[in-house]
């Protein structure tokens, strides 16, 4: 939890300096439920994996989180506006194949 905390501090001078204090301003009161959505649920998720790694093997639970890339991207599409070609969607298959292929040799 120490490590979500201390990347949202580091980061944010770069973001600053990068994009601007108006930029981010502006960012802010536009997805401002979105930003307190994801800092509230980041260490939920954090938590659910620890969980995760307590009950089933490591093996499986590590390549199911790789899942999280292809959340991202649609997340991305979605909601940002990203392009979802052909190089994200084979990405997305890639992973899923893997993920099948663990589950599936156990």
């Amino acid at each position: 939890m120490l490590v979500l905390g201390f990347t949202g501090l580091l980061m944010t001078p770069v973001a600053l300096k990068q994009y601007g204090a108006r930029a981010a301003i502006i960012s802010w009161r536009k997805n401002f439920r979105q930003i307190i959505s994801v800092a509230a649920l980041m260490p939920l998720a954090y938590v659910l994996v620890l969980q995760a790694y307590a009950i089933a093997p490591i093996s499986y639970i590590g390549a199911i989180r790789e899942i999280s890339i292809v959340l991202a991207a649609l997340a991305g599409w979605r909601w940002l506006g990203e392009a979802f070609g052909k190089f994200r969607t084979l990405g997305a298959v890639l992973i899923f194949l893997g993920i099948l292929v663990i589950s599936l040799a156990g």
